[in-house]
């Protein structure tokens, strides 16, 4: 886990966030799959994040900057609804991976 004093934020809030979304997309478009993709936050590069979410051996990525990251954290850590600004990117992975399943 890192953490970013300046942000007041940590790389674990930022797999929170991104859980979140997803829990979010479970609820509203439920999974095509049996269970929760696992969430990979490694170190940013060049202030992108990328993200894998990965069920079983089926891995997407996705790119969040570091301001979104931020963003994203900090509203998990307000106990707010998910983010939205990075829902659509969580939304896509997730059918990218259940495209993957079924195919």
């Amino acid at each position: 886990m890192k953490y970013f004093s300046k942000e007041g934020v940590s790389s674990s809030q930022i797999t929170g966030a991104v859980a979140e979304a997803a829990i979010y997309d479970l609820r509203v478009n439920n999974f095509a799959f049996a269970g929760f993709p696992q969430i990979s936050v490694p170190d940013p590069i060049d202030n992108i994040y990328t993200i894998t979410l990965s069920w079983q051996s089926h891995n997407v990525n996705i790119k969040l900057t570091f301001s979104e990251a931020v963003a994203a954290a900090k509203r998990f850590n307000a106990q707010e609804e998910y983010d939205p600004i990075i829902l659509d990117r969580i939304q896509e992975a997730l059918a990218s991976i259940e495209r993957k399943i079924s195919a």
